[in-house]
């Protein structure tokens, strides 16, 4: 999460939930590389491109499922990363999502 009082608001309720999820505060285009690589990333806001960063995150077999477009609308993209590095890619429609902003933590 990059707002910083969502981050806390959410870390602290589900700790009253008895929840102990790993959270994150920061820039979603970097993703988590020290915690990397994933089976899956599932990016909640719309990305205007495909973040490099994230891509290297992915295992061989893994998934990357993230909506890419500027604007109002975007394209729900699933990307599988193959043994070779590169990704099979499938496009699953119009979606509509939140920016991801990038370098803006706050």
């Amino acid at each position: 999460e990059r707002h910083r009082p969502l981050y806390l608001r959410t870390k602290e309720r589900l700790s009253s939930m008895g929840f102990r999820p790993n959270l994150y505060h920061g820039d979603g285009f970097k993703g988590l590389p020290k915690e990397g690589p994933f089976d899956r990333v599932i990016v909640t806001c719309g990305a205007p491109w495909v973040p490099e960063d994230l891509l290297q995150q992915v295992k061989v077999g893994g998934l990357l499922v993230i909506p890419v477009g500027e604007g109002e609308e975007q394209r729900m993209l699933r990307m599988e990363r193959t043994e070779d590095g590169t990704y099979r890619t499938d496009d699953r429609g119009a979606f509509r999502f939140v920016p991801m902003l990038q370098d803006r933590v706050g």
